[in-house]
């Protein structure tokens, strides 16, 4: 499952969601943005087709759910099909005869959770692609350019991901990791209308895009 709420920011920054309202007697608040393809209220339900498909559904089903986002995955893109399948189609919404928005992960979570050895340093994630074993780096200039290319309306910065039980210095490192790589890639992938945000994951705090994952 995955949930996107809206946060507030600075008038001048292009990831902005402005609030539709806040309630009363709790932090809950409702906020409403538009892409490139739809407006979308928040917070909101968003299936999830990992792969550029919503499994066991149909698109017309998808469609009359009200669904307004899609989650894709980088990493699994850029593996199969491949971005240059994308470019050909002109985006994901084409390949999927999807008119509405597309939310894309950057692929630092699959990065850390599938099999297989991985190493992170300040420019990049080196790790073996599942599917011929051939080793790729993933830097956060990369994963933006692979995630446009997609076609992605709402881009996530790479970030690194740490067990929920590593040492709190451990989680905050990887927060001022991810949020160093953000900074760096925010002027080349966002726009008024396509958002770039980042994710700390673990037990560091998330900031404009949430994903919440049910284990």
């Amino acid at each position: 499952m995955s949930v996107v709420t809206a946060e507030r920011h600075a008038p001048h920054d292009p990831t902005e969601i402005p609030t539709g309202g806040d309630a009363s007697g709790s932090r809950a608040r409702a906020g409403r943005f538009t892409t490139l393809h739809n407006e979308v209220l928040t917070p909101t339900f968003m299936p999830v087709g990992t792969h550029a498909a919503v499994r066991a559904q149909r698109r017309e089903d998808v469609l009359e759910s009200g669904a307004q986002v899609l989650l894709a995955n980088t990493y699994h893109l850029m593996l199969r099909p491949g971005v240059e399948i994308f470019e050909k189609f002109g985006g994901i919404h084409r390949f999927m005869n999807w008119p509405r928005s597309v939310l894309t992960d950057s692929g630092g979570f699959q990065i850390f959770s599938l099999p297989g050895s991985c190493a992170m340093s300040e420019e990049c994630a080196e790790f073996k692609s599942y599917v011929d074993q051939t080793l790729i780096r993933l830097s956060p200039e990369s994963s933006i350019a692979a995630q446009r290319a997609i076609g992605s309306d709402i881009m996530m910065a790479l970030d690194q991901c740490v067990a929920s039980t590593v040492e709190h210095g451990v989680a905050q490192r990887a927060m001022e990791l991810t949020h160093r790589w953000r900074c760096a890639v925010l002027p080349h992938g966002a726009t008024r209308r396509r958002r770039c945000s980042a994710s700390y994951r673990a037990r560091a705090t998330r900031i404009c895009v949430h994903s919440v994952r049910a284990r």
